[in-house]
């Protein structure tokens, strides 16, 4: 008997694993905020035809190049220029009461409205608020080639030495700047420009606003689309689409050095140094100021720090004997052989030492003490975790997902939060850690792009 079984298997695909070369990648979002800002809506005064605000002519923000919270650029102070010398010139002066000593290093930026093609110079001239006539000031000259009419950024490095000096100069105060915009072209025409959106920045720092984090060697990328049922009558059950919760965990064991931004807590703050912990041992010498007493130099003690002073006679067997107490006084006080005492600057001013003296009882002369304490460390930043920093920086994240026919896709989730960061330290420098993150909408209200690449396009 014939066999007339036709029974086929459907082609079917599956996820290759997680190689080493996999990587998530996240970008840590943070808008671009300005230390002081002119809205040219105010103004002392133009030099040109006539002049216009329009709060509808608004720039891009060019300066937040992924979504912000809310809008950065105001309207546009419209000026029509006059000629001069076969060239087309407008100028404003604007001012801002604001302490300039934070930003007379920093960034000045702003948009100019150019109506039409060509080459146009803009001067930046900044004075001091109460100097409005600009007899001392320093000026910035631009070049900005345009290439079609609209809105052109520009941006002014305070750091850098100006174009030209007038009179002395400006000096920055905490009374605020006067800041003249002139905007020349050649023409035969008058022309009609615009400034907007002036900002003052404290540093080029603060447009530090987009950074790139990796995480590789992956174990596992796991997640949930969990959706809620909702029983209805006439057989019209349905999803609830007010309960959607997508959530990923990326189990990884190698991380980029910023990974820390991840956390939502973290930011960073400049300081004058810092200390790591030290351990050593230290022959109590003789006290020459006082006989009963002997001393031992902590000359890189981390003054700072009140605390982390640990202090133990290191020849003993008995442990708990053998740790001294600490006596706090800004006064030298009598010991006895359990106590020790730190004097330094911070706790009395008056004392003329480089780092701190350990002070203990004359016993203790010519022993070993096993001191712990805070050594001081070359250091100008700290990561600082406080409540303030939660909602201030956005997250998205993309990463391959391979398949078996040789196609990927490209997950890309445009609105992320953190909800667990992994803090675990272990032996273990292979362990795992685990970030988790919820899934949220982006602007258009799409949760997860998939990207499909296939093999054709030479990429894999």
């Amino acid at each position: 008997m014939s066999n007339c079984s036709n029974m086929e298997i459907a082609n079917l695909i599956q996820t290759s694993k997680l190689d080493k070369y996999t990587e998530v990648d996240f970008t840590a979002m943070q808008d671009i905020e300005a230390c002081a800002k002119i809205n040219t809506k105010h103004f002392i005064e133009t030099h040109g035809n006539i002049t216009s605000y329009s709060s509808l002519n608004t720039p891009q923000d060019l300066f937040n190049i992924c979504e912000t919270f809310g809008c950065k650029n105001t309207g546009t102070r419209t000026i029509l220029g006059e000629l001069k010398e076969s060239k087309s010139v407008a100028s404003g002066k604007f001012s801002s009461i604001s302490d300039s000593t934070k930003y007379f290093a920093g960034v000045v930026s702003y948009y100019v409205f150019l109506p039409k093609e060509g080459t146009y110079t803009i001067d930046t001239t900044i004075s001091d608020l109460k100097d409005d006539k600009q007899q001392n000031a320093d000026k910035y000259t631009k070049t900005v080639v345009a290439k079609h009419g609209g809105f052109y950024p520009v941006s002014v490095e305070l750091a850098i030495a100006p174009t030209a000096d007038v009179g002395e100069g400006w000096t920055a105060t905490t009374n605020g700047v006067v800041i003249n915009i002139e905007i020349s072209t050649e023409s035969e025409t008058a022309l009609s420009v615009g400034i907007s959106s002036i900002s003052l920045f404290d540093s080029i720092e603060d447009l530090e606003g987009n950074d790139a984090i990796k995480l590789s060697c992956l174990a596992s990328i796991d997640g949930n689309d969990s959706f809620t049922a909702l029983a209805e009558a006439c057989l019209a059950a349905q999803l609830d689409d007010s309960t959607l919760e997508l959530t990923r965990d990326i189990a990884f064991k190698k991380y980029s050095p910023n990974a820390w931004k991840l956390h939502p807590m973290a930011r960073k703050i400049d300081v004058d140094g810092g200390f790591y912990m030290i351990t050593k041992n230290f022959v109590v010498e003789k006290d020459p100021d006082n006989e009963k007493q002997g001393r031992i130099h902590l000359q890189d003690h981390f003054i700072d720090e009140c605390g982390y002073i640990y202090a133990s006679l290191d020849d003993t067997c008995n442990i708990t004997d053998a740790l001294l107490k600490r006596i706090n006084s800004p006064n030298r006080m009598t010991l006895d052989e359990r106590q020790f005492q730190v004097i330094n600057t911070e706790q009395n001013p008056d004392v003329d030492v480089v780092g701190s003296y350990l002070y203990v009882d004359a016993s203790l002369v010519g022993k070993t003490l096993k001191v712990s304490y805070p050594k001081t460390a070359d250091a100008s930043e700290q990561i600082v975790y406080d409540a303030k920093s939660i909602n201030k920086k956005r997250y998205k994240m993309t990463f391959p997902e391979k398949k078996s026919d040789g196609t990927m896709l490209i997950n890309q989730l445009s609105n992320v939060l953190i909800t667990a960061f992994p803090m675990d330290l272990n032996t273990d420098n292979s362990s795992e850690k685990t970030l988790s993150v919820s899934i949220q909408p982006d602007s258009q209200g799409i949760y997860i792009r998939q990207t499909i690449i296939n093999r054709e396009a030479g990429l894999l």
